[in-house]
């Protein structure tokens, strides 16, 4: 967290500081016009699991979901991603709440240095 949209301009900082030697969810692209709706919009839609976390990010509560199944495709999202690690930031905002929508999700993360980490190597 965060996905890399346009609003997230320190999140696409830092992966071209790390040498862009991750993937992340919602990488930067060109507008487009969406299927539903006709109007435009930048990057790509996003997947239900990272709709879920921005939201939690925006109103800063974490809601009830069930291990594994914060929607019933987020274990999918993650082996989708191909993620090994999911990472947040302590300056995130709403990291509380984010970090509790996650350990339930995942189950509980480590702190190392500023950040919680989850090893999600197994679901994918």
């Amino acid at each position: 967290m965060p996905g890399a949209g346009y609003e997230y301009i320190n999140a696409m900082q830092w992966s071209t500081a790390a040498d862009l030697d991750f993937r992340m969810v919602g990488g930067y692209f060109s507008p487009r016009t969406r299927p539903d709706d006709g109007r435009g919009n930048f990057g790509p839609p996003y997947p239900p699991t990272l709709l879920l976390l921005l939201n939690v990010a925006t109103i800063g509560k974490a809601p009830e979901v069930n291990r594994g199944a914060a929607d019933p495709g987020a274990v999918t999202d993650v082996a989708d991603w191909r993620a090994t690690n999911l990472v947040l930031r302590d300056q995130q905002a709403n990291s509380d709440a984010i970090r509790q929508t996650v350990d339930q999700m995942f189950g509980p993360g480590r702190h190392v240095a500023g950040v919680w980490i989850w090893d999600v190597r197994s679901l994918t």
